[in-house]
């Protein structure tokens, strides 16, 4: 475990995130979500990564749920949305999901091995940056 300071990239407020260094498949299995909720968690990340502006809108998240493997109803996956806001892996504004503090600090070392060429990196701190204003 490593205890870290990062601020939310969203609100600019400061966390102090105690989170896990080993990346395994026991450490990253989370039996409390089914595997429908985490195929759209991973999808979110996906596109958040991915996108030019560092967010998904609610509604192409609730819409996601049809192309699923697994079956997840709209009002299960906000469900689900609204604990992973809780939980501070994911957090929201106006609509929009922005990568939380927790994903940042927990999965950061994931997304540079997969995303290494759509990550965008602060000139100043060097710290990498998903929503860029």
């Amino acid at each position: 475990m490593i205890i870290k300071c990062t601020n939310c990239e969203v609100t600019g407020q400061l966390y102090w995130v105690c989170a896990n260094t080993v990346q395994d498949k026991i450490a990253s299995f989370h039996p409390e979500f089914s595997q429908a909720e985490l195929a759209l968690l991973r999808n979110i990340y996906s596109e958040i990564v991915t996108s030019n502006n560092g967010y998904v809108s609610s509604t192409w998240c609730l819409n996601l749920c049809s192309t699923l493997n697994q079956k997840l109803t709209k009002a299960n996956a906000e469900e689900f949305l609204h604990k992973m806001i809780n939980r501070k892996w994911l957090s929201c504004k106006n609509g929009k999901y922005y990568m939380g503090v927790r994903s940042i600090v927990e999965l950061l070392q994931y997304f540079k091995e997969t995303y290494q060429d759509n990550l965008h990196t602060c000139t100043l701190c060097k710290q990498v940056l998903f929503y860029v204003r």
